[in-house]
């Protein structure tokens, strides 16, 4: 692992800087309100609504890469719920101002529910599910 900042950011038109690897998985992180990319050379990326992706973890040096990744993978699988692991892009900013003050919300897996609601499959909106209300 190279010595860049663990909050280092994506290029401007979004793309990981080089060297970054490939990601493995990535998924609606409900406590951080952000979508997360792992990717396979140990590092954790975060993309908030209307921001960059940007670094936020690095694996240790003393874990071997191939146990971080499955570490990492079963970790997801046990604490993270089933529609937030769905999930590749983030609604816009405006699409969320929108919602605010609609009476109506997409949930996470695009059924219309109330704001602070969930879809018949038990997905919340997404004002939820970023933690906006």
């Amino acid at each position: 692992m190279n010595a860049i900042p663990a909050n280092e950011t994506a290029r401007p038109d979004g793309a990981f800087p080089e060297g970054h690897g490939v990601e493995i998985t990535r998924y609606l992180s409900p406590a951080r309100g952000a979508l997360i990319s792992v990717r396979d050379l140990g590092e954790t990326w975060a993309l908030e609504p209307g921001g960059e992706w940007r670094r936020i973890r690095i694996k240790k040096p003393d874990v071997p890469l191939e146990k971080w990744r499955g570490d990492k993978l079963a970790a997801i699988e046990a604490k993270i719920p089933w529609w937030a692991r769905d999930v590749r892009k983030l609604p816009s900013l405006h699409e969320l101002e929108d919602w605010q003050f609609d009476g109506g919300c997409e949930s996470v897996t695009g059924d219309w529910v109330e704001p602070d609601g969930h879809g018949p499959d038990g997905a919340p909106s997404w004002l939820i599910a970023l933690g906006m209300i």
